[in-house]
């Protein structure tokens, strides 16, 4: 994301007399032309991008390390669906598993890596 600034901006400056110029709004035009007039201007408003990229990052990769120490403590609560084909099994016969089935299900899957 931090390196197509420079396309965006770019971008935003073709808008303006395009034919997609009703898609967007006037807003990036003026922005645009902030951004090539004051070279402060642009410089703080990257660095804020690159602040809230990096600041997105980190959590994001927070989250996503959470998800897989919580999946690795307990596999059960986070294993692979099976899909139901309605060709395979007509909606009447089809049943939530019980408990003991859900049991055996694991032990299964763990045996074979799934």
């Amino acid at each position: 994301f931090k390196e197509q600034k420079e396309a965006v901006v770019e971008f935003m400056d073709s808008v303006k007399g395009s034919a997609d110029e009703k898609m967007y709004s006037v807003l990036f035009t003026k922005h645009v032309e902030q951004l090539k007039q004051d070279p402060m201007v642009k410089e703080v408003v990257f660095e804020t991008f690159d602040k809230v990229v990096d600041r997105q990052y980190e959590e994001f990769m927070a989250l996503f390390e959470n998800t897989l120490c919580a999946t690795f403590n307990n596999p059960w609560l986070f294993m692979k669906r099976r899909v139901l084909s309605i060709d395979d099994q007509s909606l009447e016969e089809t049943y939530l598993p019980t408990f003991e089935d859900l049991k055996e299900r694991i032990e299964t899957e763990m045996q074979s890596g799934a």
